[in-house]
């Protein structure tokens, strides 16, 4: 009898031996999520937020508030990430020029969300804190001119990119 009890406590024993193995019953944890740009948004030289009015036109006027315009934008999860502003002549970010770029994350200039006043002059030049200014004047046919701004958030898993149309004067 006392080998039958130690038979069924030797069995129990392993059974519960088993059920602890981290083979087949770990579940790793989940990875991270990428980087998203949640939002982008530009208020242009006449104080039209597409934040707010997204079917308005959006105009960039070298003679209203000196050109200035403002952009801003947030992302998720917060975590550190490369940001880039870029325009072009067409709805392609491969045709574009990045002319404002940041290193940004918790406790850095730009953290989850950013935002920075740029500016576009007569000589059509745009630009962002200070930067190199990019020259669209080779862009301008007709005045206005439609161009793309693209903002784009890049993580260690990759890149997001938002496009916004604006007329340039």
């Amino acid at each position: 009898m006392i080998n039958i009890k130690m038979l069924y406590l030797f069995i129990g024993c392993a059974l519960l031996a088993a059920c602890k193995s981290p083979e087949g019953h770990s579940n790793p944890p989940p990875p991270p999520p990428p980087l998203a740009l949640t939002q982008f948004a530009v208020v242009d030289s006449y104080g039209v937020d597409s934040g707010l009015y997204p079917d308005d036109p959006l105009y960039l006027d070298p003679y209203a508030y000196d050109g200035l315009f403002e952009v801003y934008w947030d992302v998720t999860p917060n975590r550190d990430y490369s940001y880039y502003l870029s325009v072009g002549p067409t709805a392609d970010i491969a045709d574009s020029v990045t002319f404002y770029d940041a290193a940004c994350g918790p406790g850095l200039f730009c953290g989850r969300t950013g935002y920075e006043v740029c500016g576009y002059t007569l000589n059509y030049d745009l630009s962002c804190a200070n930067q190199a200014p990019v020259n669209v004047a080779n862009w301008i046919y007709n005045v206005p001119q439609t161009l793309y701004l693209f903002s784009e958030v890049c993580g260690p898993r990759g890149c997001d990119v938002r496009r916004l149309g604006l007329l340039a004067l």
